[in-house]
């Protein structure tokens, strides 16, 4: 009986074991920070408001960064960010968030232009996008004219919201209106 008892024991020691690492490491669920390609796939599959046109070279005027709250989660970020070229190197940034904000300190979030590899492009708060508050859960209505911040280079990339402890908060593409 005594051999019959080790071999249980091995099993009941093992099988813990297995499983655990089945559950954490094998397992094909992972739950990403944010899916760049739903998010890509969400945007392009929005109706879009401009028409396609023959002078598809030119620069874009204007765009907009829309978050949206498909999934009806009572802490998403919603709201728009519009972008629009008041001069040659001039571009005014407007916008209000509706809800997802919920730290009362706006220096403690960070609005950024990140590329799909998360790699900064433009930092909004750093360079003037600074003069907001958190009104119930969202943002009070902001507006701020940058210098060289050209349209045409932040058009199919990602606008992010972060918080200084929470990480990122939220993302979407800026589109082209």
């Amino acid at each position: 009986m005594k051999f019959n008892n080790m071999r249980y024991n091995k099993i009941f020691t093992i099988f813990p074991i297995c499983l655990i690492y089945f559950l954490v490491i094998a397992s094909p669920i992972s739950l990403p920070e944010f899916d760049l390609e739903n998010i890509e796939k969400a945007a392009t599959s929005a109706p879009t408001t401009s028409a396609p046109s023959s002078s598809s070279s030119s620069s874009p005027s204007a765009a907009i960064a829309v978050f949206t709250n498909p999934s009806n989660s009572s802490t998403a970020v919603t709201g728009q960010i519009k972008f629009t070229k008041t001069s040659q190197n001039k571009t005014n940034v407007s916008g209000k968030l509706d809800s997802g904000i919920f730290d009362k300190v706006a220096a403690n979030y960070q609005f950024k232009i990140v590329d799909r590899s998360k790699i900064l492009i433009y930092d909004l708060t750093t360079d003037g996008l600074n003069k907001w508050s958190v009104n119930s859960t969202g943002t009070t209505p902001f507006q701020h004219d940058f210098d060289k911040l050209l349209i045409s280079k932040i058009v199919d990339q990602f606008f992010e919201i972060s918080h200084h402890k929470k990480g990122i908060v939220s993302m979407t593409i800026v589109k082209s209106i």
